[in-house]
């Protein structure tokens, strides 16, 4: 607990909000009822929500639960199958992903690159909900696809690459619309 409870401070200093319990959703949501407490949240996000046009008046649009971060860091590790057939077990203390993949997303990745695959993730959903048929692109799968460029690279030179395809928004949606 103490490991994600880590993550969590990381992702609030960040502006965003990882929800680690269950109960987290309720507690922040009190929280950050209070607009002044909000308008910092935003303060500190700000560029994120504008490079991935994400919303930023909602605060659900700040909460990152665990599992999804979790399951969104598989198919870009792994691949969207993965994703959907192993990701429910990225939480369950006795299962292999948990031991060998969860509870070492920080050696695989930045705090901030975390972050920005998750919202990447975000836009993927987006425009599924909003395009004619409501299944494409899948979010998932488009993760998956973006990460096989990186299976290869070592910790730093992934993390790297990945800073440029996200150091502005018209590289990443080039590198996003071709997959």
């Amino acid at each position: 607990m103490n490991y994600f409870n880590n993550l969590q401070a990381e992702f609030k200093k960040r502006g965003i909000l990882l929800l680690v319990k269950p109960s987290d959703k309720n507690k922040l949501s009190v929280e950050y009822k209070d607009q002044a407490k909000f308008a910092e949240l935003k303060k500190r996000s700000k560029e994120l929500f504008r490079l991935f046009d994400v919303d930023d008046s909602k605060l659900k649009n700040y909460m990152v639960p665990l599992e999804k971060l979790l399951k969104v860091l598989l198919a870009f590790s792994k691949n969207g199958f993965y994703a959907f057939t192993k990701g429910s077990s990225v939480l369950k203390l006795n299962n292999m992903y948990y031991k060998t993949f969860s509870l070492n997303v920080d050696q695989l990745f930045t705090i901030d690159n975390m972050i920005k695959l998750y919202f990447l993730f975000l836009k993927a959903e987006t425009e599924k909900k909003e395009s004619d048929d409501k299944r494409m692109p899948i979010p998932y799968y488009v993760l998956g696809f973006i990460g096989r460029e990186y299976k290869t690279l070592e910790f730093n030179q992934q993390n790297e690459k990945l800073k440029g395809l996200f150091a502005n928004k018209k590289t990443m949606n080039i590198i996003y619309d071709f997959y």
